[in-house]
């Protein structure tokens, strides 16, 4: 009787594992999942996503307008990791030291939450490869890790795309 109580017990606790690991790996239909990076983020359908582009984990880019359409919305991630542990604070004014050594101007700056976490941002317009930008940046940093997210648009088109540029970002959150 003993044998079979263990034999029972076993079947039982492999169907709690079995159970336990297949809700774990369900994922969220349309959603862009990073294991490398343990973060996830929805974009628009009919956007081409691309993992590992200049250093990025992961950049998505708009459709193209037409033939005539030179610049391609997009909304980027890259992640660092710090050479020491640093603080929201320590990494953004890190980042704005970066910024005042280009041409970029800052048009303003503040605090958000994105995915539950504190984060800061800075929308900012510059001149890149002949091309009036305006661009959101978005700064994150969880443990030994700094996350930047960006957001970019011609200077000319940036408000068409800033609610879905905001839908985006507000749909990162780490895994």
């Amino acid at each position: 009787m003993s044998r079979k109580l263990a034999l029972f017990g076993v079947v039982c606790l492999l169907g709690v594992i079995l159970v336990s690991c297949s809700s774990c790996s369900k994922k969220e239909p349309g959603r862009y999942y990073n294991n490398r990076e343990n973060f996830s983020m929805r974009f628009p359908v009919n956007w081409e996503v691309r993992e590992g582009v200049m250093g990025t984990a992961v950049a998505a880019l708009s459709p193209q307008e037409g033939s005539s359409d030179a610049f391609r919305e997009n909304v980027n991630v890259l992640f660092e990791t710090l050479p020491t542990r640093m603080s929201l604070e320590e990494y953004w004014n890190a980042s704005l030291q970066v910024f005042s050594k280009t041409n970029f101007k800052i048009i303003n700056q503040g605090d958000t939450k994105i995915g539950g976490e504190n984060a800061k941002f800075s929308t900012y317009t510059c001149n890149m490869i002949g091309t009036d930008q305006k661009n959101k940046c978005y700064v994150l940093v969880r443990g030994d890790k700094g996350c930047v997210i960006t957001c970019s648009a011609p200077a000319s088109d940036f408000s068409r795309y800033e609610t879905k540029f905001e839908e985006i970002v507000q749909s990162f959150r780490f895994e």
